[in-house]
Parts: structure tokens; C-alpha cells; sequence
């Protein structure tokens, strides 16, 4: 089913509406440990960001601005979770940036829609059984967003630069 991009986005700000979109961070104990984690999370393209998230969490909890623990240690993330690990330091990364993201990199990814949380989530392919890859991303599942995996593709692009681009195209007809 074909989606306008203004539609996938109220369903996933409809989602939103009423989570916490504070930041989260690692359980760490060591300052050393802790900074460069961090760093490592602040380094390099977005891409790159989600797969430090995706690997640090299977060591790691997730806790929340208020030190309470979200998601322990070696267990999947949502795309809400990744987001909000990449926010701690990247205040301007948008869910829609994290979710095309995933979407480009989902050859590296294990995906599945878990039924506990309601949540589509995430593990890196890397050092996973290969066999457990076969089908797991459940593409044309509805998510939490009411979407299928497909329109997550370019959910991040503007609606302003795709109406200039309308504009301009009558304006070049007439």
C-alpha cells in the first residue's frame, strides 16, 4: 500500500505523542569506560552511531535521564530506543533520521516485531547466527507506527523541499 510521506509521519509523531522522548544512556560505572562510549557514539555518520548503539547495548542497560534502567543488557532495540541513545549527544537527529537509516541499513540488521513490547526492534547481524537472518525483518508486518518496514524508506525527507519542488515544476509548465 503506497503512502504519502505526510501521512507516515503523523503516524509516527501520533505514536510518539505520548512516550518519553527524553535521552538514554549506557549503565556504565568506570569515567573512562563512560566517556568513550560516548565518544563512540558521537563519531562518524548516523549510520555508524546506530550500529555503536545496536553493539554497546548487548553489553550494556539502557537507563533513562532519571537513572532508572529502560531495557537491560543483550536485548533488542526499537527504533525509539535507538533514537533516543543517538539523542544523549545529537540533540538534531530526528526519528525520521534513525528510521531511514535503519530502513538503508537493514542488510546489517536483524529486525522482528516483538509482540511483548509492540515495538519493531533491532540487533546487529555481527556475530549472530546467520541462519536466525532468514525472514526475520517481517517487512510487510504493520509496526507500532501503523507502517510497513518499506515506508520507512526516505521518512526523513523534507515536505517543504518536496512542495518547492511541486512549485516548481508548474511554475516551469506554464
Amino acid at each position: 500500500m503506497r503512502l504519502y510521506l505526510k501521512t507516515k509521519k503523523k503516524r509516527v509523531n501520533d505514536y510518539l505523542s505520548d512516550k518519553d522522548c527524553t535521552p538514554l544512556h549506557f549503565n556504565l560505572t568506570a569515567t573512562v569506560t563512560r566517556q568513550l562510549v560516548n565518544d563512540k557514539i558521537q563519531e562518524g555518520s548516523l549510520d555508524k552511531k546506530i550500529i555503536a548503539v545496536l553493539n554497546l547495548s548487548k553489553r550494556f542497560k539502557s537507563i533513562n535521564e532519571n537513572g532508572r534502567i529502560e531495557t537491560p543488557a543483550d536485548k533488542w532495540r526499537s527504533s525509539l530506543d535507538i533514537w533516543r541513545h543517538i539523542l544523549y549527544g545529537n540533540p538534531d537527529v530526528t526519528i525520521f533520521d534513525v528510521m531511514d537509516s535503519l530502513y538503508k541499513q537493514q542488510d546489517n540488521l536483524l529486525s522482528l516485531y516483538c509482540n511483548r513490547i509492540k515495538r519493531r526492534v533491532f540487533r546487529t547481524r555481527f556475530n549472530e547466527d546467520f541462519r536466525l537472518a532468514y525472514g526475520f525483518m517481517h517487512k510487510e508486518a504493520e509496526d507500532e507506527y501503523q507502517l510497513e518496514f518499506i515506508h520507512w524508506k526516505e521518512i526523513n525527507r523534507s515536505l517543504i523541499k518536496r512542495r518547492s519542488m511541486k512549485a516548481g515544476s508548474k511554475a516551469t509548465k506554464k
